[in-house]
């Protein structure tokens, strides 16, 4: 609940008031990127996440002229971070395939889906698979 409330709050602040600018909303899309860093360099992983979730909703990454607007330094920070972030899902789902193999089950029923902010997850297992009785 909290990681919505606080995405929530990154996505009002970014769209803002129709009267913003792109450069306005970018200066905002810079000062997250900014909280992001701290977030990462004090270790908050969960806080982290839930910035990079939010300014990959729908409804910032479609703002082009924003996306523009954003300084190079940031640009690059956020791609490098967005790349890291597939490259761990696509390294988890490999080794969530292989856990649901290895326990005979069938995999098409573990396929990624996505929450109703967007977040793509993968639904637990049976207790069997997690070694619970």
């Amino acid at each position: 609940m909290h990681d919505n409330t606080v995405a929530n709050r990154i996505l009002v602040t970014c769209l803002g008031e129709a009267s913003m600018t792109a450069q306005d909303r970018a200066r905002v899309v810079e000062l997250w990127i900014r909280v992001a860093e701290e977030c990462r360099g004090l270790g908050n992983f969960c806080s982290l996440h839930t910035i990079l979730s939010a300014l990959q909703s729908p409804a910032i990454a479609r703002l082009q002229d924003t996306w523009g607007q954003v300084s190079r330094e940031s640009s690059r920070t956020w791609k490098k971070w967005v790349r890291r972030e597939k490259r761990v899902s696509r390294e988890l789902l490999v080794q969530w395939r292989e856990m649901i193999s290895s326990a005979g089950l069938p995999a098409g029923c573990y396929h990624p889906r996505e929450d109703r902010n967007g977040r793509r997850f993968v639904p637990a297992p049976p207790r069997e698979v997690r070694g619970e009785q």
